[in-house]
């Protein structure tokens, strides 16, 4: 992979930024109109609980293929990625679809099990919801490939601007069609921005010239994959144990952790997606080519880079977060005390933002090794203990007990995998073959 020139990176890294924090707002602006339109109450409530399996699933999923295809891909010529990024998307499709089906049909049963403190009747508009928001997972699973070749491919801003040309128009159909149609409209534009951002991307799955995948694809991304898949489904229950909890806490709060933790979250992506994942196909190349000397230096820049702008995100957060919160009461069913435990619980989820993103290069070092299992171990240990402490705390605490638990989850989960990539470094590493085949 030819190392590009400063500036050319610091114009790429200022374009991905800008359209990330395009996406970011984006985003935040999809809940905020659907808060400001419809109130946090049961209905957002459900709709929030309807979403926790398709995400869970995609999530567990697409963290485990990104995170094989990525160094797999990278430095390989593109007839060969091309190649294997088709037999991956059919395959991945189909399970997609699969998948789909069988959150669909089971919908009722699965609601009814997560989320015990709703009513009949909110557990009834969940399990409807429950069904459409389904129909998001073949399209995201197929885009998770797509996005993997692109990033291979160091084209991170196409990903980025695909994403928002999705969800630009959506905002602008949600805002109309909310008040009359309710929360079913939000599920149903939910689908189609994600057929958007996977019919946007289709093209990059370019010739192959002839040429057939690689030998041995699928055991190889199960290989690899394998305890991925296994860490994140195990964290994804973390999720269920959140909302589960919550569906007993007061009317609305489910809604409001849900915005404060995707807020937290996205943040983190944004800072991770534009200087952490940035670096995962570069510490790759870097391995194969045997370079350990920039291949360190590469990963301590990326860190300490991460972890000054996330410090700074939340001291921002904390001077100036809960003013501007406030400019949105008023607006719409919001209330100047919804804005305030909004600010409250992204106060205590400040764990999610600042060591959220360290993750990704933590994470991402061992990835480009071709190492999958260590920082799964590490995560799958700090998701077991703080999983607990969530249960304990959350009678006594209530939802801040949550989120401090989170927060704590995130920071021992980066830690861990950073010291564990320190005693590597004492060991001395292995390169020459990073993410190769």
């Amino acid at each position: 992979m030819p190392v590009p020139s400063p500036a050319a990176e610091a114009r790429r890294h200022f374009a991905l930024a800008a359209l990330a924090g395009c996406n970011l707002l984006a985003g935040f602006l999809w809940q905020a109109v659907i808060y400001a339109r419809l109130g946090p109450g049961a209905s957002t409530d459900a709709l929030v609980a309807a979403a926790v399996a398709p995400q869970a699933f995609t999530g567990m999923v697409g963290v485990a293929l990104t995170s094989v295809l990525i160094p797999l891909f990278a430095g390989e010529e593109r007839s060969g990625q091309n190649a294997d990024g088709r037999r991956c998307h059919l395959q991945i499709g189909l399970l997609g679809l699969a998948a789909a089906l069988a959150l669909c049909l089971a919908a009722p049963w699965w609601t009814g099990l997560l989320f015990p403190g709703f009513d009949a009747e909110t557990a009834r508009l969940c399990a409807g919801l429950a069904r459409v928001q389904a129909l998001c997972v073949p399209f995201q699973l197929a885009t998770a490939i797509l996005s993997a070749l692109l990033y291979a491919r160091d084209r991170y801003v196409l990903v980025e601007a695909a994403a928002l040309a999705a969800t630009a128009p959506g905002l602008a159909l949600l805002y109309h069609f909310l008040p009359d149609r309710g929360v079913e409209v939000a599920a149903w534009l939910g689908v189609g921005r994600a057929a958007v951002v996977w019919a946007v991307l289709l093209p990059t799955l370019g010739r192959t010239d002839g040429r057939p995948p690689r030998v041995g694809l699928a055991a190889l991304l199960w290989r690899r994959g394998r305890p991925i898949l296994a860490n994140t489904a195990y964290a994804k229950a973390d999720v269920f144990v959140d909302r589960s909890l919550l569906s007993m806490s007061a009317g609305g709060h489910l809604s409001l952790y849900d915005l404060a933790q995707q807020m937290a979250g996205t943040g983190a992506n944004l800072l991770g997606k534009v200087w952490g994942a940035t670096a995962v196909a570069g510490l790759a190349a870097r391995a194969k080519a045997g370079d350990a000397a920039g291949f360190l230096r590469l990963y301590r820049r990326r860190l300490a880079l991460l972890l000054f702008l996330s410090g700074l995100a939340y001291l921002l957060l904390l001077a100036v977060g809960e003013p501007l919160l406030g400019l949105l009461a008023g607006r719409g069913r919001l209330t100047g005390a919804d804005m305030h435990t909004l600010w409250t619980f992204l106060v205590l989820l400040g764990g999610v933002l600042v060591f959220g993103c360290a993750g990704v290069v933590t994470a991402g070092a061992f990835f480009a090794l071709g190492d999958t299992r260590t920082p799964s171990l590490a995560a799958a240990a700090a998701f077991t203990l703080f999983m607990v402490g969530k249960i304990v705390l959350f009678p006594v605490f209530g939802v801040a007990g949550v989120c401090v638990a989170a927060s704590a989850c995130s920071l021992a989960c980066a830690l861990a995998q950073h010291l564990l990539f320190r005693r590597l470094l004492r060991k001395g590493l292995v390169f020459g073959t990073g993410g190769a085949a």
